[in-house]
């Protein structure tokens, strides 16, 4: 049975959908018919499969490296990666392969603060590491951002 969908002024935006979107259908993101539903957002190569957002502590005097006020989606651990500036990440739901974008980016009260994902370690399908430094190259820790996007396992 076709479905018709309203915005909140009752404005007709789709008519005669037909069908829930499959996975395979929001992998492709082609339909132009079929109803998403919220559980089959996820799939949609155009949504984050994971973020967060954390605080670094363990320089600027504090001793032992801690994350604090971590909030994220899709992460089992945002964790001290053991150096100043270094984070470790394992998600809750791998990647399909070890090669997935990665934004990460750093809120800093200095110029020219960036953060990257390492090579060492590798990149995995479940696990990355991020690293912040100053303009200058040296690590610093601060309050930092990422959002992962790809298809998962």
């Amino acid at each position: 049975m076709p479905w018709n969908f309203y915005n909140s002024s009752g404005e007709l935006l789709v008519q005669n959908a037909e069908s829930v979107a499959t996975q395979a259908e929001m992998e492709t993101g082609t339909s132009t018919t079929a109803m998403v539903s919220a559980g089959r957002t996820q799939y949609h190569p155009g949504v984050a499969k994971a973020w967060a957002i954390w605080e670094m502590t363990g320089s600027h005097g504090y001793e032992g490296g801690t994350t604090e006020g971590t909030h994220e989606w899709n992460f089992d651990s945002v964790t001290d990666g053991g150096d100043t500036g270094e984070t470790d990440h394992i998600l809750t739901t791998d990647f399909s392969t070890a090669y997935y974008p990665i934004i990460a980016t750093v809120e800093t009260q200095t110029n020219g603060a960036y953060m990257y994902v390492t090579t060492t370690p590798a990149q995995a399908a479940g696990t990355f590491t991020t690293v912040c430094r100053e303009h200058d190259g040296t690590r610093i820790d601060t309050i930092a951002f990422v959002a992962c996007f790809g298809d998962q396992a």
